[in-house]
């Protein structure tokens, strides 16, 4: 009996085989490194926005009162320009105008775990979103316009509840 052995070598040139799972390996890697990775800036930007929102909404508020006695002072027998504003808490405050409440009333509340100021009028409500850049500063999208001072979201909020979008 007559027994042949044939030895086959196959010489795979760059471990290729195993190459594509390396990379399948690698790409998995970096995905949790980047979700990561944002999901810690979305907790650090929740923190920031937390800590500066309280100081910005009294700030908000303050800014409001004064322009609308400003309004009512420079219009003084126009009572539709006429804002007051009520109902003022850490959490929300509702503008009236004095000439037709309540259709021109608008309710502001923010929801500073949503992220945004909520503004109830009429039949409609609306919202702000809040976000922070560099790290301090809180920026605010409404309709498509950025605002980043209460002195431009007091005016924004005063010409709505006037009728006067902008």
């Amino acid at each position: 009996m007559n027994l042949q052995v044939t030895i086959v070598q196959i010489n795979i040139e760059g471990n290729n085989m195993t190459d594509w799972i390396d990379d399948i390996v690698t790409k998995e890697k970096q995905r949790q490194s980047n979700k990561l990775e944002k999901e810690k800036m979305t907790l650090y930007k929740d923190r920031m926005i937390k800590a500066l929102f309280p100081a910005f909404w009294k700030a908000l508020q303050k800014q409001i009162n004064k322009d609308c006695l400003e309004l009512k002072e420079k219009l003084p027998d126009s009572t539709k320009h006429h804002i007051q504003i009520e109902d003022s808490t850490d959490e929300k405050f509702t503008l009236t105008c004095e000439e037709a409440p309540p259709f021109h009333q608008i309710s502001v509340q923010h929801n500073i775990n949503g992220q945004r100021i909520e503004i109830s009028g009429g039949h409609t409500t609306e919202h702000i979103d809040i976000d922070i850049v560099n790290d301090k500063t809180l920026i605010f999208t409404w309709e498509g316009r950025t605002y980043k001072t209460e002195q431009q979201i007091s005016q924004a909020l005063i010409k709505y509840c006037l009728g006067c979008k902008e």
